[in-house]
């Protein structure tokens, strides 16, 4: 996983598409953001995460924070 993303990379890899949030919806607003993160990491490396230190850097979680209608609303 890489460790450092530029914007334009950020929004492109790790925002949901319409699909994808309508169906992380249904989860408490509590386990949205992990449920987000694994299927991201998923889509982008193929397998689950196997340990805490393969979810992607704060910097994601960041924009995330910074970017919502970019993440619930690609």
């Amino acid at each position: 996983m890489k460790k450092h993303w530029g914007e334009t990379e950020l929004s492109e890899s790790w925002s949901l598409s319409s699909e994808e949030y309508e169906m992380i919806e249904s989860y408490t607003s509590s386990n949205r953001l992990g449920v987000a993160v694994q299927l991201k990491y998923i889509q982008i490396v193929g397998s689950f995460p196997r340990r805490l230190s393969d979810i992607p850097p704060l910097g994601v979680i960041k924009h995330w924070d910074e970017n919502p209608h970019r993440v619930w609303h690609a």
